[in-house]
């Protein structure tokens, strides 16, 4: 189980571009199975240890069969792109009749706004719930809305009205080729909601603030 485990999130780390060495994750769970054996602590991970050897070569074997278990398919509906889109698109929500020195004074805030979602989308999924219950665009929504509350903003629309329908549609007319990817048609309409959205976007949020 332990090693199985282990495998999952060494697929993880590769799925989520966050890469890990394979000694990193077999020294970790390692110490995990042994830190309270006095004897047993940190796994010698030199080149001539047989020991990490045995451990990296069943681990690299495990990710082999969890990826055929898999079917090969790996494809998570996660929250990170959705998130990028909507603060994307709430900045020109905010900012649509500022002044140049009023959006200047405005930035520093709304990075705030911005890191505070990022974090949040991570810390969520710590709460299995999160994960399996709700879609990521609805996850995204809930961190969202909850870092807007953290930073004492309001929403540029009424809360039913963002959610349904949470992007600019007239975005593409000043946006740069960085962001053109995140806010194409197809994603656009990606986050255009169902008639339970709201009430799943609330829920999720309650589920992340326990």
């Amino acid at each position: 189980m332990h090693l199985a485990a282990t495998s999952l999130i060494l697929l993880a780390t590769k799925h989520t571009e966050v890469p890990r060495k394979v000694r990193d994750i077999v020294n970790c769970g390692y110490w995990l199975l042994n830190h309270q054996n006095e004897d047993q602590g940190y796994l010698d991970v030199g080149e001539d240890s047989e020991l990490y050897a045995n451990l990296r070569d069943s681990l690299i074997t495990a990710e082999l069969f969890s990826l055929r278990v898999l079917n090969f398919n790996t494809n998570t509906d996660l929250a990170y792109v959705p998130v990028a889109i909507i603060t994307h698109s709430l900045w020109r929500f905010y900012t649509l009749k500022m002044s140049d020195r009023e959006m200047e004074n405005f930035a520093g805030e709304f990075k705030k706004l911005c890191e505070s979602a990022v974090q949040i989308v991570c810390d969520s999924y710590v709460n299995a719930r999160v994960a399996l219950e709700f879609s990521g665009v609805e996850v995204a929504l809930a961190c969202v809305f909850i870092a807007v509350r953290n930073v004492k903003l309001e929403l540029p629309l009424k809360f039913e009205v963002w959610c349904m329908d949470p992007v600019d549609p007239d975005i593409g007319k000043y946006s740069n080729n960085e962001s053109e990817h995140l806010i194409s048609k197809r994603n656009r309409q990606s986050l255009r909601g169902e008639k339970d959205r709201v009430q799943r976007v609330l829920v999720c949020a309650e589920i992340i603030q326990k």
